[in-house]
């Protein structure tokens, strides 16, 4: 079978994080334009639409199926290993599904929840004593588990009549492709939309859902169900023959979930009228927050928090470009949701913060405006008097003291402690 690279798309395309660990050159693969059917007898791919459970159900084909939800539950049906995705390999992988970087065993790592493209290719091997027919791979899209939500269909490409190719056979003669007792094959799928997340707490990988449907001998139909040159065709017509005959294991993909947390920071003043402007800091940037007023933020910001087997990450905030002899300045960091502490200091910064996974940390500074106190004298109708300022020294007692004569220095703008003084 040709090796067909397809880039394959979902309905609404977004754009995902992804970070390699090395510097590759990025290469654009084969496009075409969403939405487009590929379907035909000659390439496995036919379109996105739904996944097993509902294919199962509208098919009217696969017996035990009552309803679209009765494949629906992963602890019931799908119990056989007759046909499995042994693995995959990773071809290449993108953020936006158009500029697609070549995988060569690089680290390549995702945030959580964030939408990635991988282009696949899977190695499918048959485990029975004998042959399964028209088999069909749901390959979920939306982060499902490929039972229920929404996900690209296949099926195997039939050769010639009673002819094995790439580990595929024609035992029934029609257009889907059947697998032969202990055969293997590899199945181009081209480019699939996959939301980062990990199959189980003790994972690190991206687990992307998969199920295969089968028929068992003595069971078969015609594929393209009704010869129907439809992707309903190839998807009806592959659907398990009864509710054992699937397997919905799902694969691993080498990209790394980065579990992620929240960081925002905020900035309060004292008076609250006060016209200062300062740059709020994550991880010594300013993006999020350059010369903002009293009462900006940095908005919450998704950072990394490690991963489910190595989890917390050491992030760092501050604040700056003020003049910090006007202010004291304090910080309080406490959880979004319930307001237990993180933290509190004087530090301008940075200042270290581990997050764990799915955290959510507002820190606040605080910045109180220094008082400030001027002495000034006036001397006025001197009748032509000899005195000058330095005759009248200026003095303020109180929980500090300034003295000087007036105009200068010493008495003018002073940073004072608030109180009462003595004048």
């Amino acid at each position: 079978m040709k090796n067909q690279r397809i880039l394959l798309w979902s309905a609404a395309l977004a754009v995902g994080w992804l970070a390699v660990a090395c510097n590759n050159d990025a290469t654009v693969a084969p496009k075409v334009a969403p939405g487009t059917p590929l379907f035909s007898a000659t390439v496995p791919f036919n379109n996105n639409g739904e996944c097993l459970a509902y294919d199962a159900w509208a098919s009217g084909f696969t017996n035990g199926v009552t309803d679209s939800t009765t494949l629906a539950d992963p602890t019931q049906h799908c119990t056989s290993e007759d046909v499995k995705i042994a693995h995959t390999h990773l071809l290449q992988f993108s953020t936006d599904s158009v500029n697609f970087t070549d995988y060569n065993g690089q680290t390549i790592t995702c945030q959580e929840g964030s939408k990635v493209f991988v282009h696949l290719l899977a190695h499918v091997d048959e485990t029975a004593t004998s042959a399964r027919s028209d088999i069909g791979i749901w390959i979920s899209t939306d982060g499902g588990n490929a039972r229920t939500g929404l996900c690209n269909h296949y099926n195997l490409v039939a050769p010639a009549l009673n002819t094995t190719v790439n580990g595929v056979s024609n035992v029934d003669g029609d257009q889907c492709g059947d697998m032969n007792a202990g055969d293997s094959s590899h199945v181009d799928i081209g480019v699939i939309s996959a939301i980062c997340h990990a199959a189980t707490s003790a994972d690190t990988l991206l687990h992307v859902g998969s199920c295969l449907g089968w028929t068992q001998p003595g069971g078969d139909q015609v594929c393209p169900k009704d010869g129907s040159q439809t992707p309903n065709g190839y998807r009806f017509g592959t659907v398990p023959g009864t509710t054992a005959k699937c397997n919905c294991e799902g694969f691993n993909v080498p990209i790394v979930v980065e579990q992620t947390a929240k960081l925002e920071v905020k900035k309060v003043c004292d008076p609250t009228t006060d016209t200062g402007t300062f740059d709020l800091l994550i991880d010594a940037s300013n993006q999020f927050a350059n010369n903002v007023s009293c009462g900006g933020t940095t908005g919450a910001q998704t950072l990394t928090a490690g991963t489910n087997v190595s989890p917390g990450v050491v992030h760092t905030f501050g604040e700056g470009d003020f003049t910090t002899t006007n202010y004291t300045s304090s910080y309080a960091c406490v959880n979004r949701v319930g307001g237990a502490s993180r933290g509190s200091g004087t530090s301008l910064g940075p200042n270290n913060i581990t997050l764990q996974p799915h955290d959510d940390v507002v820190c606040t500074y605080t910045n109180a405006r220094i008082p400030q106190l001027t002495l000034v004298k006036v001397v006025t109708n001197d009748n032509g008097g000899t005195k000058t300022l330095s005759d009248f020294p200026l003095t303020a007692s109180g929980p500090v003291t300034i003295s000087g004569v007036s105009g200068t220095t010493a008495v003018n703008g002073r940073l004072v402690s608030a109180g009462t003084y003595a004048l």
